[in-house]
C-alpha cells in the first residue's frame, strides 16, 4: 500500500528516516513524499534518492504567494518539476485560513493544474477553508479530468456531503488521513466515497491520533477503520485501494 501524502522533510524525522525506511519495507508500505516549496522540493529529491520506500512529489504550497518574489519561485518550481522524475505534483492548492491573497493563490493553483495536465501527473490538492473555490476551478477542466489527462486527488478533504458528491461526480479521488479514527467528518467522507476513488494518507508528521509523531505506518490502522465504516472485509478494501494505486501512480513499482 501507499501513503500518498507525507512530509518526511519535517525536522521531526531528522535521524529517523533510515529506520523508518526499513520498517516500511518490512510492512510493504511505500510513501509519496510531498514538497512545499523550491528548497523543500530539493530536500524531497535528496531523501527519495537515498531511501527506496520513498517516492518524490514536488509542489508549491499556498503560503508561498505571501513572498514578494513568489512569481519567480513559481517559475522555478515549474522548471524543477519538469526537470525531475517525480510521481505526482504535491502539495498544491488553496488555503484561505493561512493566506488571504485569494487572487494570487488562484493564479498559482491554475498554473499547477495546467502543469498536471501537461505532464499527466496526479495532482494532490490542499483545500483548507477553500473547498468551493477548489472544486469550481477544477470544474473548468472537467473535460481533461474525464479523459484522465488531469487526475485530482483531494488531500484530507474537509468538505460537506454536498461538496463530496460534487467532487466525486467531477472525477476527483480522495485520500483519507489517519485522523479518521477521531474526526467524525473524515468518517463520513470515508462512508460516502466509493472504494474505487479512495487512497490512504498520513500527512506525517501531522494528523496523529495521539501525542506521538505520526508516521506512514498508521495507514494500516486507517484502512482497518475505513473497512469497518464500509462494513467490508479489510482484505477486499486493500485489494481495491491497491488497484487504485496501480491505476493512478504508474511510476511507483
Amino acid at each position: 500500500m501507499i501513503d500518498v501524502h507525507a512530509h518526511l522533510t519535517n525536522k521531526k524525522f531528522e535521524g529517523k528516516l533510515k529506520n523508518l525506511n526499513t520498517e516500511l519495507k518490512k510492512k510493504g508500505i511505500k510513501v509519496i513524499c510531498a514538497g512545499l516549496n523550491f528548497e523543500d522540493n530539493k530536500k524531497v529529491l535528496k531523501i527519495c534518492s537515498k531511501y527506496d520506500a520513498f517516492f518524490p512529489a514536488l509542489g508549491f504550497y499556498p503560503d508561498i504567494v505571501e513572498k514578494s518574489e513568489w512569481k519567480q519561485e513559481l517559475k522555478d518550481v515549474i522548471n524543477q518539476i519538469k526537470s525531475n522524475n517525480i510521481v505526482a505534483i504535491s502539495e498544491v492548492g488553496i488555503d484561505y485560513k493561512i493566506n488571504k491573497k485569494k487572487e494570487e493563490q488562484k493564479i498559482a493553483f491554475k498554473k499547477m493544474i495546467e502543469l498536471g495536465i501537461e505532464l499527466e501527473l496526479p495532482l494532490i490538492i490542499h483545500s483548507r477553508w477553500s473547498v468551493g473555490r477548489v472544486i469550481a476551478m477544477l470544474k473548468e477542466y472537467e473535460e481533461k479530468i474525464k479523459k484522465k489527462r488531469l487526475i485530482p486527488i483531494l488531500h484530507a478533504f474537509s468538505g460537506n456531503e454536498k461538496e463530496v458528491f460534487k467532487a466525486w461526480e467531477l472525477g476527483c479521488y480522495f485520500s483519507i488521513p489517519s485522523n479518521i479514527e477521531k474526526v467524525p467528518q473524515k468518517q463520513v467522507l470515508a462512508e460516502l466515497v466509493p472504494t474505487n476513488k479512495l487512497f490512504l494518507e498520513t500527512d506525517s508528521p501531522y494528523m496523529s491520533v495521539n501525542s506521538e509523531i505520526n508516521t506512514p505506518t498508521s495507514i494500516l490502522n486507517t484502512v482497518i477503520k475505513i473497512a469497518e465504516i464500509k462494513r467490508m472485509p479489510v482484505e477486499d478494501l486493500i485489494i481495491q485501494i491497491e488497484k487504485n494505486e496501480k491505476k493512478v501512480f504508474k511510476k511507483i513499482s
